[in-house]
């Protein structure tokens, strides 16, 4: 095994424990990070940031695993574990085949993939369901979508100068 493959597998499993370690801390309840109605799901960022520096085999598997740790506590059945694994994967595609690794792409993807992901599980699971899905999407599901985008670009400043240090050489 060469430098740069251990390399890529250390810097790999050093984010998974960072995925991991976020995932705790929101199941019990460290790091909320709620305002009023609206609450930050912290580990989409860091699963977009894995498409975005790792690529998308390797997004797609971190998706994957924070997305099956996050459904441990949530009350959803494979939403996490499915949707994050997409998004992991896609943002890890996008950047590599569309986008350039800047400051605009990152805000682009945290947007889209905030406003994807909240509007999917209000979708699936108030839409139809609750008797008033127009205040779950108004007072819930928009300012949620608004705050998880609004931390994740603000996590980039102090998370790029790192990633880009460790992310695989193309």
């Amino acid at each position: 095994m060469n430098y740069s493959r251990a390399r890529i597998i250390i810097s790999f499993m050093g984010y998974m424990l960072v995925c991991l370690l976020i995932c705790l801390m929101q199941s019990i309840g460290l790091l909320t990070l709620q305002i009023k109605t609206a609450s930050a799901l912290l580990i989409l960022p860091a699963v977009i940031y894995a498409g975005y520096y790792f690529g998308d085999t390797l997004g797609g598997i971190i998706g994957f695993v924070a997305g099956a740790l996050t459904d441990v506590y949530a009350s959803t059945l494979c939403y996490n574990t499915v949707l994050l694994a997409v998004i992991g994967f896609a943002c890890g595609f996008i950047t590599s085949h569309y986008f350039n690794k800047n400051l605009t792409a990152a805000i682009v993807l945290n947007v889209v993939c905030s406003a994807l992901y909240f509007f999917l599980k209000w979708l699936f699971l108030y839409a139809f369901i609750d008797p008033t899905p127009h205040i779950v999407l108004l007072n819930y599901t928009l300012p949620s979508v608004l705050y998880t985008a609004a931390v994740g670009i603000l996590i980039f400043f102090p998370v790029n100068p790192i990633l880009k240090k460790i992310q695989p050489k193309e």
